[in-house]
C-alpha cells in the first residue's frame, strides 16, 4: 500500500503532467478540469486541509475570480443545453462503470 506522501506525489505529478499535454490526459477541456478538480478535492481530503487552515481550494479560487459554483470552463457553456445524444452517451458510462464496479468485488 502506499503511504500518504506517496498518493500526494503520485497526484501533484499527475497534475503538472496533464497541464504540460492536457490533450493526452483528456477528451475536452471541460474533462480536464473535471479531472484536475477531482485530484484537488482528493488531495485536500487526503492532507486534511481546510481553507481556514490552507491554502486557497480550487473551488474557493473559482469563488474569488468570480465563477461562483461553476467551473472556468463550464462558465463558458452558459445555456447549453446537452444533446438528446449526450444525455444517452452520459446513461450508457454510468451503466458501463456500474457493471465495472461491480466485477472488481
Amino acid at each position: 500500500m502506499k503511504s500518504v506522501e506517496e498518493v500526494i506525489q503520485y497526484i501533484d505529478s499527475f497534475v503538472m503532467h496533464a497541464l504540460e499535454r492536457p490533450h493526452i490526459y483528456a477528451s475536452s477541456p471541460q474533462a480536464l478540469e473535471e479531472k484536475l478538480a477531482i485530484l484537488d478535492q482528493l488531495r485536500e481530503f487526503i492532507l486534511e486541509v481546510g481553507e481556514q487552515y490552507g491554502p486557497l481550494s480550487y473551488a474557493a479560487f473559482l469563488s474569488q475570480k468570480g465563477y461562483g459554483v461553476r467551473m472556468f470552463t463550464t462558465k463558458h457553456l452558459v445555456g447549453r443545453v446537452l444533446s438528446s445524444e449526450e444525455k444517452n452517451l452520459f446513461k450508457e458510462l454510468s451503466d458501463f462503470w456500474r457493471e465495472y464496479l461491480v466485477s472488481r468485488k
